[in-house]
C-alpha cells in the first residue's frame, strides 16, 4: 500500500535514457501521489543522470539549484555531425576528415575553457516570438539565435579513440553540450555531434547519491528515498533564528544580521527545519537579513 502522508522534501534520482525529465517526474507523482513536484533543470530526452526532484515545499528551492555549475561526461562522435547536434538527428557525414592527433585536440579543448559567447541549438526550447526555435525549424523556417554568455570551467579528456571523444565537462548554467560538440568539431574540422550524454553532478549534489528511478517507482513510501530540506540545503550558508526572530520575520518585518558575508541567499533554520531563504540587505544603515522565501517545513 502507498504511502499517501505529506512530505516535504528533494529527491536526487539518477533519469535513465529515452524518457524526458517531465515524464520523470509525473512517473514519480503518480505513483507517491505528491501534490506538488518539479525539478532544476531539464536533461534532453536521448541523456540520462542526475536529476534533482522538488517534493511539495522542496520545490521552493529549485529556481537556486538552476544557478549551479554541472558536470556532465559526455561521447562525442567525430567524422559526422547531426541537424540536432545529438544521436537522434538526422546524420551529415563531413567530408575526408582527418583524425586529430592527442595533442593537437588538448590544445584545441583548451581554447574553450574560461567565458564565451555560445549559440544555442538550433533544436531546443528557446523562445522565439512565444514559440520554441525546434518546432520552427520543423517547419522549415530559418531562424537565427542569439549567443549566450556561458564559462566551462574544466574539460578533460577521460578516453579518446577515433572517431569517439570521451570528455568531462564542468560548466556554468546555460551551456549546451550539443553547442560544445558543434564547436569543437568545427575547430577540429572533424565536425562533431554527442553521441551519449550523462549529467554527473549539480554542485555540490553527485550522481553517486542519487536512485534510479526504476528502484524508486518500486518503493511504497518516499521515506527511505527524500532528503529533509534540512539536510539538503548544503550548497548555502545557514543561520539558526529563534522564536522572536522567527515572528519577526512572518511579519515581514528583518532581522539584524548574525554575519558579515557576500554571499546572496542564506537559509535560516527554526528549530531544526527549514524555516525560508534571506537575502542579505541594509535597514536603516544596518546589515540585516529579509525574507526571500517562507519555506513551510512542517
Amino acid at each position: 500500500m502507498i504511502n499517501l502522508s505529506p512530505m516535504n522534501g528533494m529527491l536526487l534520482i539518477n533519469k535513465p535514457e529515452n524518457i524526458t525529465s517531465s515524464d520523470t517526474i509525473n512517473l514519480i507523482k503518480k505513483k507517491f501521489k505528491i501534490k506538488k513536484i518539479g525539478h532544476s533543470g531539464t536533461l534532453d530526452k536521448f541523456a540520462g543522470g542526475l536529476l534533482i526532484v522538488g517534493v511539495n515545499e522542496g520545490t521552493k528551492l529549485l529556481n537556486y539549484l538552476i544557478e549551479r555549475d554541472k558536470v556532465y561526461d559526455a561521447v562525442f562522435e567525430l567524422g559526422k555531425t547531426t541537424d540536432t547536434l545529438d544521436v537522434t538527428g538526422q546524420v551529415e557525414y563531413i567530408p575526408c576528415p582527418s583524425e586529430p592527433p592527442p595533442e593537437i585536440l588538448e590544445k584545441v579543448l583548451d581554447q574553450f575553457i574560461g567565458e564565451q559567447y555560445q549559440i544555442p541549438p538550433k533544436y531546443s526550447a528557446i523562445k522565439i516570438a512565444g514559440r520554441r526555435s525546434s518546432d520552427l525549424i520543423r517547419e522549415g523556417k530559418d531562424i537565427e539565435l542569439t549567443p549566450r554568455l556561458i564559462k566551462i570551467k574544466n574539460i578533460r579528456i577521460k578516453a579518446y579513440h577515433y572517431p569517439y571523444l570521451n570528455i568531462v565537462v564542468e560548466c556554468s548554467k546555460g551551456t549546451y553540450i550539443r553547442s560544445l560538440a558543434r564547436d569543437i568539431g568545427d575547430r577540429l574540422k572533424t565536425g562533431a555531434y554527442v553521441k551519449k550524454l550523462i549529467r554527473t553532478s549539480i554542485i555540490p549534489y553527485s550522481i553517486k547519491d542519487a536512485v534510479e528511478l526504476n528502484k524508486l517507482l518500486e518503493l511504497h513510501s518516499l521515506e527511505s528515498a527524500i532528503i529533509k530540506l534540512s539536510d539538503f540545503i548544503k550548497f548555502m550558508p545557514k543561520i539558526f533564528i529563534d522564536e522572536d526572530e522567527k515572528k519577526r520575520l512572518e511579519n515581514g518585518r528583518s532581522i539584524p544580521a548574525k554575519v558579515s558575508a557576500t554571499e546572496k541567499n542564506f537559509a535560516a533554520l527554526f528549530k531544526g527545519k527549514l524555516f525560508a531563504i534571506m537575502k542579505l540587505g541594509t535597514e536603516n544603515n544596518t546589515l540585516c537579513f529579509k525574507v526571500e522565501r517562507l519555506i513551510f517545513d512542517n
